[in-house]
C-alpha cells in the first residue's frame, strides 16, 4: 500500500487534526473481555456435553482468530508507518509492543492446538484437556492486559499523529476479514457492547443514518442472543481484563 514520505506524514499529522484511532481501544476492550472470560467458560463445560463443548470451542477459536488477524494487520499496516515516521528515540516503544505481540502469537498457536485436543479428547482426558486450555487462555489474557495497556498508553497517541486517515480506514475496513459473513452482526455487537458511545458514533458516521440505526440494532440483538448462548446472560461482565 502506498504511504506518503515520512516527512510529509509527520508534517500533516502536526498541522492537521490527529487521526481518530480511538476505535482501537474499543476493539481491545472486546478482546480483553471475551478472552478474559474464556478460561471459566472452558472449565465449566460438563464432561460429555458435546454440544456445549462445541459452542465454547467455536467461541474461543473465533476470538483468537480475530485477535491474531488484528495483530497481523497492525504489523502489516500500522507499525511500519510508525517505524518510518517516528524519531529514533521513540522507537523502543514500538519494539516493545511488537515483542509483546510475538509472545501473544505463541500463546494463540498453543490455544489452537489445545482447542483441537479438547474437541477430540475422550471422557477420561476431557478434564485434563480443558484445564490445559484454560491455563493457556489465562496466560493470554494476562499478556494482553500488559500489551494493550502499553499500546493504549504509549503507542496510540503517537499513531494518531503520524497515520493518515486513509491508512486508518484501510485498517478498520480489513478488520472483518476473518469473520464469517453470518457472524458479522454478532462481531459488531461484541465490539459495541462496551464501546465508548462517542467513539462508536464517530466511527459509524460514514454509514447513512437509517442504515446506521438498523445496523446497530441488529448487532445488539445478535450479540445478546450469542452472549446468552455462550455466557448464559445477555449482559456478560464488563471491564474484564483491565488492571484495577
Amino acid at each position: 500500500m502506498h504511504r506518503p514520505a515520512a516527512a510529509d506524514a509527520t508534517t500533516a499529522g502536526s498541522d492537521a487534526a490527529p487521526t481518530d484511532v480511538r476505535m482501537m481501544t474499543v476493539a481491545h476492550t472486546s478482546y480483553r473481555r471475551e478472552i478474559g472470560l474464556s478460561p471459566q467458560l472452558v472449565r465449566t463445560v460438563p464432561v460429555g456435553d458435546a454440544d456445549r463443548l462445541t459452542a465454547v470451542a467455536d467461541h474461543v477459536t473465533l476470538c483468537v482468530q480475530m485477535l491474531a488477524h488484528h495483530h497481523a494487520l497492525e504489523a502489516e499496516l500500522l507499525w511500519p508507518a510508525l517505524t518510518e515516521r517516528l524519531p529514533q528515540q521513540l522507537l523502543p516503544v514500538v519494539r516493545l509492543v511488537r515483542s509483546q505481540q510475538s509472545a501473544d502469537a505463541d500463546l494463540i498457536a498453543q490455544v489452537h492446538t489445545q482447542v483441537a485436543a479438547w474437541r477430540t479428547a475422550g471422557p477420561s482426558q476431557a478434564a485434563e484437556a480443558a484445564g490445559a486450555l484454560a491455563r493457556t487462555l489465562t496466560g493470554l489474557s494476562t499478556d494482553l492486559a500488559d500489551h494493550f495497556d502499553a499500546e493504549e498508553s504509549h503507542l496510540l497517541p503517537l499513531l494518531a499523529k503520524v497515520i493518515t486517515r486513509g491508512e486508518w480506514a484501510t485498517f478498520t475496513r480489513r478488520g472483518t476479514e476473518p469473520i464469517p459473513a453470518g457472524l458479522l452482526p454478532t462481531a459488531l455487537g461484541m465490539l459495541l457492547y462496551e464501546g465508548d458511545p462517542d467513539v462508536v458514533a464517530a466511527e459509524l458516521r460514514q454509514v447513512p443514518r437509517p442504515l446506521r440505526r438498523l445496523l446497530t440494532a441488529q448487532a445488539d440483538r445478535s450479540f445478546r442472543r450469542y452472549a446468552v448462548r455462550i455466557h448464559g446472560t445477555a449482559t456478560p461482565p464488563r471491564g474484564v481484563g483491565r488492571r484495577h
